[in-house]
């Protein structure tokens, strides 16, 4: 005897798909109007998502810092296209993450998050470092709690979360309008059918589609089930997918601990560098920006982006040739730091995904101390989609072909390195035209074809 599978049937006025720092900036935005929305995800909001763990970092243009220094958003947009995505990026979209970022920061400060600190010299008490671009534009802040700070506040807008929900097909209306989604409860066996006005993507990257360099299962620098879902429904629907051939860098971080740390211009900035077995700096450290300086500035900013592009090859050396040249192993080496900028380092690391467990391990397990000890510098898996830009095809207010199908964060193809300014701007930007889709749609559309029953029928 055949047990057929239950179907959920679920009416909301706008679907998220994904509850990472994407999709809960979509829901938050689009609770504002007077409408259901409803966050579909596979894991539980509170700890999913790229930024599952924490953030430490978040690039962009900063008003109160960059006017001072004379550095426009049209330079930030240069540096970044030409230092980072080698011309390989959607120049509107870029300049629209470069230019909202700030207003979504602030937004994250006023969900609880803190951006200030009383030792900060930086205007605005911000602490501002320099990782991607010609200018400090990062802000390094109390990230490790992102995603609880976001599911509380897009509980407290009214936002419906479902956890634990795999979303695996899109539905739409034989006018080709998105009329929902279906997916399978991962904990209950059950179908929910979801019948909404407007949807937004926004599932993350393609980041296990392969083993990993270790062949330890789940040893990846992003969570493991950042498998391309919302990728392969596009596929299915006939929406238009760019960049999928392409990896990330072949790049190297903490040996057999995959880990977003990166050297110099990452999270063990200032007093990071890279050496070999024999001590010799192959990838020399950072300083951290005079502020006292400011003003100064002013007359050096296209020496700075030239110093920074010339500087590319430096940071990032191919560890490959020089292993094979004998030149290894490789040492990433804080040793020389002052204490100040080990606590610094030691407090970012906490913050950055995964940082808190791995700080906790090298201190309590192996005894370790970056005061006297080195890290072996090892490969890191390669990934298609955020550093490589995979994703879908949308316009100017993040709409794909299909009408009312939005897509955000790393769901959205052409934008190397946005990470989370990309992920906030574009789903406070998705989420709105999300909520204006539904509130403009006066009631729900008809399904072109029986989707749940063939479901049912396929599962059981």
């Amino acid at each position: 005897m055949t047990t057929q599978m239950e179907v959920i049937p679920i009416e909301t006025d706008v679907l998220i798909i994904g509850g990472g720092l994407a999709g809960c900036m979509a829901a938050i935005k689009a609770a504002e109007k007077d409408i259901s929305v409803t966050i579909a995800e596979k894991a539980d909001t509170r700890a999913s998502g790229c930024a599952g763990t924490g953030v430490d970092h978040i690039w962009g243009y900063i008003p109160p810092v960059h006017e001072k220094m004379g550095y426009s958003i049209e330079e930030l947009v240069e540096s970044h296209t030409k230092g980072i995505a080698n011309g390989f990026i959607d120049p509107e979209l870029l300049h629209f993450i470069a230019r909202e970022s700030y207003n979504r920061i602030l937004d994250l400060e006023s969900f609880g998050l803190n951006f200030r600190y009383e030792d900060s010299k930086a205007p605005g008490k911000f602490r501002v470092v320099t990782q991607f671009h010609s200018a400090p534009t990062t802000l390094n802040f109390d990230g490790r709690d992102l995603k609880v700070h976001l599911t509380r506040e897009a509980r407290k807008r009214g936002v419906h979360i479902m956890n634990r929900i795999t979303i695996v097909e899109l539905l739409s209306s034989p006018e080709g309008h998105i009329t929902g989604a279906l997916g399978l409860g991962t904990r209950d066996g059950k179908i929910y059918s979801f019948k909404s006005k407007a949807v937004v993507a926004s599932t993350g990257r393609v980041n296990r589609l392969s083993r990993p360099l270790t062949g330890v299962w789940g040893n990846t620098r992003v969570p493991v089930n950042e498998t391309g879902d919302g990728r392969a429904m596009a596929f299915r629907a006939g929406l238009p997918i760019i960049n999928m051939e392409f990896l990330s860098n072949a790049m190297y971080s903490i040996g057999n601990f995959e880990l977003n740390l990166g050297s110099p211009r990452n999270t063990v900035q200032p007093a990071a560098r890279v050496v070999d077995g024999d001590g010799r700096v192959i990838v020399p450290r950072t300083q951290f920006f005079d502020w006292d300086k400011l003003d100064q500035y002013k007359s050096d900013r296209e020496k700075a982006l030239q110093d920074m592009l010339a500087s590319r090859p430096k940071e990032r050396p191919d560890y490959f040739k020089l292993h094979d040249q004998g030149k290894g192993p490789f040492y990433l080496d804080l040793t020389p730091g002052t204490e100040e900028e080990i606590e610094y380092i030691e407090w970012s690391i906490r913050n950055e995904g995964k940082g808190s467990f791995f700080l906790d391990y090298l201190k309590n397990q192996e005894h370790f101390d970056f005061r006297k000890d080195k890290l072996e510098w090892l490969p890191n898996s390669r990934e298609m989609a955020g550093t490589a830009s995979s994703g879908l095809v949308v316009n100017k207010d993040l709409e794909t072909e299909i009408k009312g199908l939005f897509a955000a964060g790393d769901e959205v193809g052409g934008l190397p390195w946005v990470c989370a300014p990309g992920a906030v701007t574009m789903g406070w930007r998705a989420g709105e035209m999300a909520a204006g889709e539904a509130v403009a749609q006066k009631s729900f559309m008809d399904v072109k074809n029986d989707k749940p029953e063939a479901l049912r029928e396929l599962c059981n």
